[in-house]
């Protein structure tokens, strides 16, 4: 099986500054401090490697935030764990009384294991149809229009006499309609990001990156795009988008053209990741999409760098193994099915 279609070798020819390794090596103290091997000669070791430049306390410092960070825990569930006083070099976690700093990590991870599949509640409540971390599913709506529905994707169905609505609430899917006809006279419209994207006897794909950023991929005929909330001259913009082509559009007017073929976007369709020069931390957000796992990059100036491959949907650990080499990066594994790439 053809695993990897192509990743470029100036990747692998990144050079690692100063900076880097002191964050690096910072991250590597917080994993070091949750084992039960850590002890006190650990400790001196860690405390000499602190003496020797004031660049590395802030670095664990802000190692230390990111690993809080990474837990990414629910309101409802962090709202109940009281927070003290951060203690200095120290894991802020390892006040929870008479804990080891494994079975402090251990809590953590039991609540973050809840926190991987977790939903906002009201999602669920909003949402007609939604998949979980992983999941890829085709359904049929009242019309006989399919939608295939990405990892993480939640859609509202909202149909009346006058049109065929869809909210797209998160992720990414792609639309088959039904063509608007005789038969069918209504319009096929879904909503996403402050734009509606009304369907042309199409096939297309839209993703809804954050509340005001979409992404429109046209795969068959045409899609009118509009975005009601800018009105220069008293009328929403408009603009129609042809087969094959792609556009990034933000709520307040701003149009982007893509130069990504729109058959690349939705190579999920095929099981397949494609990417052209694609900011690394872009690339990680698809693959918790698809991954039952949880990864979660720490190095910022990573997340930055480009990414050109291809790889398949059920070889992800390759591809995450391939891409830290590639970017000279680690992957820690811990319990709970969560990795971390520093």
């Amino acid at each position: 099986m053809l695993e990897f279609l192509h990743i470029p070798k100036r990747a692998a020819t990144v050079n690692l500054s100063d900076k880097q390794l002191i964050r690096r090596t910072a991250v590597d103290w917080v994993i070091k401090q949750q084992l039960d091997t850590f002890g006190p000669a650990q400790q001196r070791e860690l405390e000499q490697w602190l003496r020797l430049d004031p660049a590395h306390g802030m670095a664990l410092a802000e190692a230390e935030r990111a690993w809080e960070v990474s837990a990414e825990l629910p309101p409802l569930l962090t709202a109940e764990i009281p927070r003290p006083p951060r203690q200095r070099w120290r894991p802020s976690w390892r006040w929870l009384p008479g804990a080891r700093p494994a079975q402090a990590l251990a809590c953590l991870v039991l609540l973050g294991g809840l926190a991987l599949g977790w939903q906002p509640a009201w999602l669920h409540i909003s949402a007609d149809h939604y998949t979980a971390k992983g999941e890829i599913r085709e359904i049929q709506l009242h019309d006989g229009s399919s939608v295939m529905l990405s990892g993480r994707t939640a859609i509202a169905v909202e149909y009346n006499q006058q049109e065929r609505h869809v909210r797209l609430l998160r992720g990414e899917a792609l639309f088959s309609p039904v063509p608007q006809n005789a038969q069918e006279p209504r319009p096929f419209v879904v909503e996403a990001a402050g734009g509606t994207n009304r369907a042309l006897g199409t096939v297309f794909l839209l993703k809804r990156e954050d509340a005001d950023h979409g992404l429109l991929s046209v795969l068959e005929h045409s899609v009118l795009i509009s975005l009601p909330e800018y009105q220069p001259q008293g009328e929403p913009r408009r603009q129609v988008l042809h087969e094959g082509q792609s556009v990034r559009y933000h709520r307040t007017g701003d149009i982007e053209k893509l130069a990504q073929p729109a058959s690349s976007a939705a190579s999920w369709t095929k099981g397949l990741l494609s990417y052209d020069d694609t900011p690394l931390g872009g690339v990680i957000d698809d693959l918790n999409n698809f991954s039952r796992e949880r990864i979660i990059l720490l190095d910022k100036h990573a997340a930055g760098q480009p990414v050109t491959a291809a790889f398949h949907l059920d070889s992800l650990d390759k591809a995450l193994q391939l891409l830290s080499e590639q970017h000279q990066l680690r992957i820690a594994h811990l319990p709970g099915g969560i990795k971390l790439v520093y």
